[in-house]
């Protein structure tokens, strides 16, 4: 499973952006080195699965998504809301 290698920290990156996704991704790998390990999702719904299979210690989230990557229901704090009631 990605993400889960021994006692790295893990963390994801939600941005639809794919330059800044990119930009924060090599500033995180530069900081951090081999001690993280980056995963990256362009859209809630990717967001939401590689939640599931990488269960990030951190998520790095663009606060405004387009509507419509999930739902015109859902947007960026409805996830954290959920991801608060969940416990890994």
């Amino acid at each position: 499973m990605p993400g889960k290698e021994g006692a790295l920290l893990r963390i994801l990156i939600v941005e639809d952006d794919v330059l800044t996704r990119n930009m924060l991704g090599e500033i995180l790998a530069a900081l951090l080195g081999n001690q993280a390990n980056l995963t990256f999702a362009g859209d809630l719904t990717e967001a939401e699965q590689k939640i599931k299979e990488v269960e990030p210690h951190v998520i790095f989230m663009d606060g405004i998504l387009p509507p419509g990557s999930m739902s015109n229901f859902r947007n960026s704090c409805d996830l954290v809301r959920e991801l608060r009631l969940t416990q890994f």
